[in-house]
């Protein structure tokens, strides 16, 4: 799949999920975040995750494993950063009682988080 088809997936994707702010707030992440590497964009992953209610964890978990299963948009590749992701969010953290216990994308964390996710899996180039 060509990196422009995914770019256009992913903003199209965005738009049927996402009010304007969220999306605003997305392209504010995609700024910040743009040029780290890999193992920053885990780092982040760790050390928001205890600031996202446990509910909204497990969603993007499950939504991880419907992504992982989709045949045609999933490579091995991205399979693996996905099961590699799921770990971390698995794994057990010190959490601190969040501040909502909120919707999927109920609070900055929350979507920052999911960004996060999709940004270890889709990024292009990778950054080593």
């Amino acid at each position: 799949m060509s990196n422009e088809y995914d770019i256009e997936f992913i903003q199209a994707l965005n738009k049927t999920f996402l009010n304007e702010e969220q999306i605003k707030e997305l392209e504010g992440y995609s700024k910040k975040y743009a040029n780290k590497s890999d193992q920053f964009l885990l780092r982040e992953i760790q050390r928001i995750k205890p600031t996202v209610p446990q509910n909204v964890i497990n969603q993007h978990i499950n939504n991880l494993d419907h992504l992982y299963h989709m045949d045609g948009f999933i490579n091995r590749a991205q399979k693996q950063r996905i099961d590699m992701i799921k770990k971390i969010l698995s794994s057990p953290s010190g959490r601190g009682k969040p501040d909502a216990e909120g919707q999927f994308f109920c609070c900055g964390s929350g979507l920052l988080l999911w960004f996060l996710v999709l940004a270890a899996i889709w990024r292009r180039p990778y950054y080593y």
